[in-house]
């Protein structure tokens, strides 16, 4: 029984699949309903910063909450651009909805926040809330009350 030059074909044929599989573009993975830009939150002395990376969003549409420990922030960024395209290389730059909800590791006054953005970065300065002082009275416990 020879049973060489039948392995042998398969073998070729598995390596000519393999080959050209590894010839081929890796498929466009693409995201969810929703994107969410990217965040960097820090503290100052006296107040809470979030720089959020909003390029090519329509800061028209562009909602900011901000409650005692959370910030959130929703928009849109809509395609930038009039061409259409015929195919995909790289696919890096997210559109449609998005939104962050950013939890605050401090209590912040929502009244005074201010936000502003420049060079396609959201700045949002949030001042935080002043600490509570209670005052403890000591009773006098040698009349019973």
């Amino acid at each position: 029984m020879r049973l060489g030059p039948v392995y042998g074909d398969l073998d070729r044929e598995i390596d000519r699949f393999f080959n050209r599989q590894r010839q081929k573009r890796q498929p466009v993975q693409f995201r969810g309903p929703t994107w969410h830009p990217a965040v960097d939150l820090f503290e100052t002395a006296d107040m809470m910063v979030a720089l959020v990376e909003l390029a090519g969003v329509d800061l028209s549409a562009l909602d900011i909450i901000v409650e005692d420990r959370g910030l959130i922030i929703r928009g849109r960024r809509d395609v930038v651009t009039e061409h259409q395209a015929r195919s995909y290389h790289i696919m890096e730059i997210s559109d449609g909805p998005f939104e962050r909800a950013i939890p605050l590791p401090a209590s912040v006054n929502a009244d005074g926040t201010k936000a502003d953005i420049k060079n396609g970065i959201l700045q949002v300065c949030m001042p935080k809330a002043p600490a509570l002082q209670i005052t403890i009275t000591v009773r006098d416990q040698s009349h019973g009350g």
